[in-house]
This record gives structure tokens, C-alpha cells and sequence, in this order.
């Protein structure tokens, strides 16, 4: 009977292990992504060092963190999108997606506090009210999480391809006629009309 026990205990300490490796794996691979975007995005336009987002790895601090550090990618991404002539006007920039993951990210947060408060002032009926609270918004998180991912993801290969997604020297970037890149040696007025055509 011990035996069975100890396998149960066993079971959960290593789905609880592979459940938080998976998910350590995942936030890697988003900051990656994020680290990534942001390095395209020329220095004088950041308005964060890109190793700045690996802070976001640190417990409790990091979803504080992610909440200050969204504006700031999305004004970044904002002015380099101006800098190189691009419209602005129906870009987002992972704005109202990155918000709502970093302050839904606070928000479970608290309501994890509280519901461990709760519990230990042996008031479980509202700990468990709270709980279902949580539920929805952990769901609202992680699909806002995701979005969120893949807009940064689209706009790290936008300003690395190009706005038409072409990348430098290829042969589609050559021939599309409605292709327009400002070039560097070329005047301010090229770079600030994306119309015109280049000679």
C-alpha cells in the first residue's frame, strides 16, 4: 500500500518537473523571439536593450516587468517602422496583445497570493471562488501569450525581409515593381515616401 503511494507521489513530482521544463522551454523560445525583433530595430529607435528581456525569467519581478517592458518594444518597433518610411497608421505592434498578457500575467498573480492567504486563513470556500475566477483569465493569458508571440515574431521577419517580406539581394525584391525600399545612400525624401519610385 506504501508502495502505491510512493508511486503516485512519484508520478506527480515528475509531470510537475516536465509540465515546468516545457514551460521554461517555451518562455526561452518567446524571449528568443522578442530578443530577436528587437536587435533589428536600430539602436538609435530601441527603447530597450534587447538582453533586456531576459528579465522577464525572473519569478514574480518578471511579470511586473513584462508589463513595462511591451510599451517599449512596441514604440521601438514604431520608429524604426517611421525611420525607414513605413505606414504606421494600421500597425499595432503588439500592443493591446502584449498588454493584456502582462497584466493578466499581475493580475493571476495576485489572485494565486490571495488564494494561498485564503487557504491558510481557512477561508476555502472563497480561495476556491477565486479559483474559478483564475480559470478564465490563465485562458485569456496564454491566448493572448500566443498572440502576442507570433505579432513579434511577424514583425521581427518584416524588419528583417523587408515590409514586403523580401529579403535583401533576392531576386523577388529586384522584380516586384511595387517593391519599395529606401536604400542608405539615398536622401531623406526617398525615406519618408514609400511611393516613390527608386531608381
Amino acid at each position: 500500500m506504501q508502495g502505491g503511494a510512493g508511486d503516485v507521489v512519484g508520478g506527480v513530482f515528475v509531470c510537475l518537473f516536465v509540465f515546468l521544463a516545457l514551460l521554461l522551454i517555451l518562455s526561452i523560445l518567446f524571449l528568443i523571439t522578442l530578443y530577436q525583433t528587437q536587435k533589428q530595430v536600430k539602436e538609435p529607435n530601441r527603447e530597450l536593450s534587447p538582453g533586456l528581456v531576459w528579465l522577464t525569467l525572473i519569478p514574480i519581478f518578471g511579470s511586473i516587468w513584462a508589463a513595462i517592458m511591451v510599451p517599449k518594444l512596441a514604440n521601438s518597433i514604431r520608429r524604426e517602422f517611421e525611420d525607414r518610411g513605413w505606414g504606421t497608421d494600421v500597425e499595432g505592434f503588439g500592443y493591446i496583445a502584449g498588454m493584456i498578457w502582462a497584466w493578466g500575467g499581475i493580475a493571476n498573480l495576485v489572485l494565486s497570493i490571495l488564494q494561498n492567504v485564503l487557504q491558510f486563513a481557512d477561508l476555502g470556500p472563497i480561495a476556491f471562488l477565486l479559483s474559478l475566477l483564475g480559470l478564465p483569465l490563465g485562458l485569456a493569458v496564454l491566448v493572448c501569450w500566443i498572440i502576442y508571440w507570433v505579432q513579434m515574431y511577424q514583425y521581427g521577419k518584416r524588419l528583417r525581409e523587408g515590409q514586403r517580406g523580401y529579403p535583401d539581394g533576392s531576386l523577388e525584391a529586384d522584380y516586384d515593381e511595387e517593391y519599395r525600399r529606401p536604400r542608405e545612400n539615398e536622401g531623406d525624401d526617398a525615406r519618408r515616401d514609400p511611393d516613390r519610385p527608386q531608381r
